[in-house]
């Protein structure tokens, strides 16, 4: 083999080491909060598919424990119900005085779970680096008479999402609402570097 064919044949071994390098950071991935705005806005709709409102109603939202995120709920459950024909009061408008209350209903929510998942797989030389992100909410509804006590609708919410976010994007994606994390490892994937330089040093040993 001469030398000009050896070059070759080291250039194609060496090919993704000089991918991985070259990889650039993809801004196509939505980040935390746009991530969690859009899984919501999908689900609420089948949520509340059977939900015993009519239209030119009033309800009332009532947050029944403090999260840092209640108002992106919020946000959601006044979009779904503004376009089921109802009028709604949301929690904070009640800290005025000058704005009227009036409802017939109340929807109670309690964000029970909203945590984010960071899986980082183990380094390869052979192809480029995705960090897996998995999001998982997990949301209570009830809904009430304003002057009763009983429930006259219950719903369990539960949504999970996952996509791939390149190497060196999370940072960048997360957002500081969102304090719920996990990062998960694997070990490094030493062995493949091991193989690839075994079989450069084997070669170079046979040619020369």
């Amino acid at each position: 083999m001469d030398r000009a064919s050896l070059f070759v044949l080291f250039s194609f071994l060496l090919l993704p080491f000089q991918a991985g390098a070259s990889e650039r950071v993809s801004t196509a991935c939505p980040s935390e909060l746009e991530l969690v705005t859009e899984a919501i806005a999908d689900s609420l709709p089948v949520c509340f598919a059977t939900v015993p409102l009519t239209p030119q109603t009033g309800v009332r939202l009532k947050a029944l424990t403090e999260n840092e995120t209640n108002w992106l709920m919020e946000n959601c459950l006044t979009k779904i119900l503004l376009e089921k024909g109802c009028y709604v009061v949301r929690t904070s408008r009640e800290a005025n005085p000058a704005v009227p209350l009036s409802y017939e209903y109340i929807l109670s929510y309690r964000i029970a779970d909203l945590k984010f998942e960071y899986w980082y797989p183990k380094a390869s030389i052979f192809k480029k680096r995705s960090i897996r992100r998995r999001m998982r909410l997990d949301c209570f509804f009830f809904l009430s008479e304003a002057q009763s006590p009983i429930v006259l609708w219950s719903k369990w919410m539960q949504i999970q999402r996952q996509d791939l976010v390149p190497a060196g994007a999370e940072e960048a994606l997360k957002d500081e609402i969102f304090s719920d994390r996990t990062i998960l490892r694997d070990k490094n994937r030493w062995i493949e570097i091991l193989v690839v330089v075994g079989v450069i040093g084997s070669m170079i040993y046979t040619l020369f």
